[in-house]
């Protein structure tokens, strides 16, 4: 077995607080597109209920013309809050945010792991650990939304 050199453990120690770092910004992004989420899901669904409702229950008491524009209306903002929430695309970025919360803290805890262990209990040869390691922080750093937030142009 190799002995794990300092400039090896100071690498993974950065790459393991970047991906807790990393870790808590795609957790308070999850949040907050949660929130978000909630600004659209209860209209639709209070909406949809009191338009269903009303459809059925005031044909003994209204025309059927004003129960028609009345459940049109209903339709359409419920239809336009739908479109609106599939244009913020904010279904998928809530998942997209969990699954990168998730992966960059399990990333720091393999890592957490592997320094904190003597080297004769590590059961690998660190240089190749920190490459394996680094290489999936850069794939997960690549496949989350910063470099998309980052590099968006702006007029």
């Amino acid at each position: 077995m190799e002995t794990t050199n300092d400039e090896i453990i100071k690498i993974l120690n950065n790459v393991r607080v970047n991906s807790l770092n990393l870790s808590e910004y795609h957790r308070r992004n999850y949040f907050s597109y949660r929130e978000l989420s909630k600004w659209f899901d209860v209209p639709i669904i209070s909406t949809s209920t009191l338009a269903g409702s009303f459809s059925v229950g005031a044909s003994p008491y209204l025309d059927q013309g004003l129960i028609s524009v009345v459940s049109c209306g209903a339709s359409m903002f419920i239809t336009i809050l739908s479109s609106i929430k599939l244009y913020l695309n904010i279904s998928d970025n809530l998942q997209s945010e969990s699954d990168m919360a998730r992966k960059f803290y399990v990333l720091s805890l393999e890592i957490y792991k592997i320094i904190n262990l003597p080297d004769e209990k590590r059961g690998i040869y660190s240089s190749d650990f920190l490459n394996a390691k680094y290489n999936q922080y850069i794939k997960l750093y690549e496949e989350s939304n910063l470099l998309k937030k980052r590099y968006k142009k702006i007029n």
